[in-house]
């Protein structure tokens, strides 16, 4: 199955003056120091200008078919790197192997615009699913601009040519065409330039499961529908889930799961171990179509299929899940935000109205949920 590739791939990416450079060597060093193998895919933006296509952001409203050509260029280009480096990471089986990414594919959506986005697509048989979600995780570094902007400077970078207005705008695009892959961590500048690559370490160690991917997650039940307007005015991404429980010959919960948005889909087969401190040890791999099909002819027949839609949208730099479960008795709405450690309690949106922590309460969990929400037949 795929979750037995030695490699993960991540991506950092973010807005002018968030740090990505930084945080690319000090990755680099510090899971080089834990026995990884590193692999750094530089920004295809950054090659491009080098190459002599300078001026991109100009030839959008004065050449928009060449602009159109250089959008697609600069896709086309990460996935074929992509493809690239994956093979380099298979190369150095069995030693473990990340792939950080300079940016990926959905950052071409923030700055081309979802129009020339979904006409690239169009033209290359693409889904948006299969762009933002099959990487292990996105690191979102925000922007100077966004919480210091009087720090912010593009004086020591001849590639940088954002004003702090459009660096914050910038951030808020990207962090948008991210919204809805399924690992998304936000690290913002309240601890400055230290705390930062700190915070951004322990989400990526969080993902390479060193020492082990422990899930703190916290969980709360709305006692009212949210609005809507409210969660389209973030840039929340609708995602609707179909999750299956499987028969297990091991203590744990086993499930495969398929996400779907915009016509395309994802799959993933997860593992799931309530551990003796609390928390719970989760492994999670993408896999494809056919093994998905496999896994469900081993489906727990004692447990129905769990169908739900979900809103993922980031507030105040932070990652929220907002799930909706339609039922015979009426509607449940359940909030979950993962954090990278157990003390770093989560605030809640106001907007979101009365909400009820129910991290521990067993009956929240979603395969107990599956019972009272089951799939439709």
């Amino acid at each position: 199955m795929h979750n037995d590739k030695n490699y993960y791939e991540i991506v950092l990416t973010g807005a002018s003056s968030a740090g990505k450079t930084t945080a690319l060597s000090f990755l680099a060093q510090k899971l080089a120091d834990r026995g990884f193998h590193v692999l750094r895919c530089p920004e295809v933006a950054s090659l491009l200008l080098d190459a002599g296509t300078r001026e991109i952001p100009m030839r959008q409203k004065e050449e928009p078919e060449m602009f159109y050509h250089l959008e697609k260029s600069m896709l086309l280009m990460q996935m074929e790197m992509r493809s690239h480096f994956r093979r380099l990471a298979q190369a150095y089986a069995p030693q473990p192997t990340v792939i950080l990414y300079d940016r990926g594919e959905m950052d071409v959506l923030a700055y081309a615009g979802r129009d020339l986005f979904h006409r690239i697509l169009g033209e290359e048989e693409l889904s948006l699913p299969q762009l933002r979600d099959h990487y292990d995780a996105v690191v979102h570094l925000v922007s100077v601009a966004v919480d210091f902007p009087e720090l912010y400077s593009s004086e020591n970078n001849p590639a940088r040519w954002e004003t702090v207005e459009q660096a914050r705008s910038s951030n808020s695009l990207i962090m948008q065409a991210w919204t809805g892959t399924p690992h998304l961590w936000v690290i913002d500048n309240q601890d400055r330039m230290e705390g930062k690559l700190e915070k951004t370490l322990q989400a990526v160690l969080h993902t390479v499961g060193f020492p082990a991917p422990v899930e703190h997650e916290y969980k709360f039940l709305l006692e009212n529908e949210p609005p809507l307007s409210e969660l389209e005015s973030l840039g929340a991404a609708r995602i609707e889930i179909q999750q299956t429980y499987l028969l297990a010959n091991q203590e744990g919960e086993f499930r495969v799961r398929q996400r779907s948005q915009d016509g395309g889909h994802t799959f993933y087969y997860t593992r799931k171990q309530d551990l003796p401190g609390g928390g719970r040890a989760e492994y999670e791999a993408q896999i494809t179509l056919a093994e998905y099909e496999r896994l469900l002819g081993e489906a727990d027949p004692e447990k129905p299929t769990l169908q739900k839609t979900r809103w993922c949208f980031v507030w105040e730099h932070t990652y929220y899940e907002l799930d909706h479960f339609v039922g015979p008795d009426g509607d449940l709405w359940l909030l979950e935000v993962e954090t990278m450690d157990s003390s770093n309690t989560p605030r809640i949106p106001d907007w979101l109205g009365p909400v009820k922590d129910v991290t521990h309460n067993h009956n929240y969990r979603s395969a107990s949920i599956a019972q009272q929400f089951p799939s439709p037949k």
